[in-house]
């Protein structure tokens, strides 16, 4: 299934990723079923997504970096600063 340059390891990984992302397919094709026939977008900040339910400040970075894929999965990017010398 993988190719002999990854130790078990990482092959546990990538196959717990690709599990995953088979599992998540029937809810992908319902929203871009959605996004073609109801105008719906699959991805909007979390700050647009509360907005009618509470006032976000502007100092409110949390929302700023979560996102919500459809209505019921909560995107957070993992941002790492890298410093190169």
């Amino acid at each position: 299934m993988f190719s002999d340059n990854w130790d078990a390891k990482t092959k546990e990984i990538l196959l717990s990723y690709d599990n995953l992302r088979y599992r998540l397919l029937p809810y992908n094709y319902s929203l871009a079923w959605k996004v073609t026939n109801e105008g719906y977008t699959i991805m909007r900040s979390l700050a647009a997504h509360l907005q009618p339910h509470r006032q976000i400040s502007g100092n409110d970075r949390k929302a700023d970096l979560q996102d919500y894929c459809g209505d019921f999965l909560c995107v957070s990017f993992a941002l790492y600063l890298v410093y190169f010398e």
